[in-house]
């Protein structure tokens, strides 16, 4: 028998309900997965290209001795990925995320309990709504103001319906990068991991480049894994505003900075190369000045 670094508690301190609920389920993962030590499981996390975030042995310890209700879904969803495939034999690694993402829907109060039962067909989403029209239902003007806790709610209750990706690209173009990391926090909470990653995709097509690079650096304070967005960045943008962008980032995050060029370089054609490499030289070279903007009023 494997040695338990934790115990669950009784229902005398951990009464039935969707806490308890979704505490036995992460519990029986960990046995399955052979009780392995809290900074193993730590260690997976952070190793893992999939994980939404890292998680502390700490924090990990608190979600398996039932003590998790104050733990994102971002957390609780990094958790079970690491311990699915840890399990003999291994889980399905997407079902045991949506899973226990419903059940931290249930725990944060989004959605009503009723024991989970993943043999039974899923009926609730975009389908179950009442038949309306996205743009009335996915106004973003009606949205502008509001934070984005009450936007990853209403996106929960609509769905991933068709207006989806331009509610969001509305946002991104209404508002800054303050309120784009905050919402990507309330969707990766909420479950919306999808949803998540879209928003990030949109804003690095959409933003003005002083607030993209502003998202950049958020990212890095956030410890968020900022290639993610760098990557969709060096996708979606020209390069001649890669090179501005990687001139913003040199001044504060030059790791970024130098992983945004080296990304470009990867994902882009030859001649979208070629005319970076070209900026890049004449940066090099010091032409008539610093940054683009002055060496564009310089050029005319």
């Amino acid at each position: 028998m494997p040695r338990r670094t934790v115990v669950l508690p009784g229902e005398d301190e951990l009464p039935a309900g969707p806490l308890r609920e979704l505490s036995v389920g992460i519990y029986e993962l960990y046995v399955a997965a052979g009780c392995p030590s809290l900074r193993d499981i730590s260690a997976t996390i952070t190793a893992s290209m999939d994980a939404p975030t890292t998680v502390s042995h700490e924090r990990i310890r608190q979600v398996l001795t039932g003590k998790g209700e104050s733990a994102s879904c971002s957390v609780i969803v990094a958790i079970v990925l690491a311990l699915s495939g840890m399990a003999r034999p291994a889980r399905d690694a997407d079902a045991e995320a949506e899973r226990f993402s419903r059940l931290w829907r249930v725990v944060a109060g989004l959605e009503p309990w009723e024991p989970f039962r993943p043999d039974l067909e899923v009926r609730s989403g975009p389908a179950s709504l009442p038949r309306t029209d996205d743009q009335a239902v996915l106004d973003v003007r009606q949205f502008a103001g509001r934070s984005p806790q009450a936007i990853a709610r209403h996106l929960c209750q609509v769905g991933a319906g068709e207006g989806v990706e331009a509610f969001l690209t509305g946002l991104v173009r209404l508002r800054d990068a303050v309120m784009i990391i905050h919402l990507v926090e309330q969707l990766r909470m909420a479950g919306l991991h999808e949803t998540a990653e879209r928003l990030i995709d949109l804003s690095a097509q959409n933003l003005p480049l002083p607030s993209l690079g502003e998202l950049v650096w958020r990212f890095f304070k956030e410890r968020w894994r900022v290639q993610i967005l760098l990557t969709a960045i060096a996708r979606s943008r020209t390069p001649s505003e890669v090179y501005e962008l990687w001139w913003q980032l040199a001044d504060r995050r030059r790791p970024e900075a130098e992983a945004l060029k080296d990304l470009f370089r990867q994902l882009r054609g030859d001649d979208d190369n070629a005319e970076l490499e070209q900026l890049l030289a004449e940066a090099d070279a010091g032409l008539e000045g610093g940054s683009p903007a002055e060496q564009t009023v310089n050029r005319s």
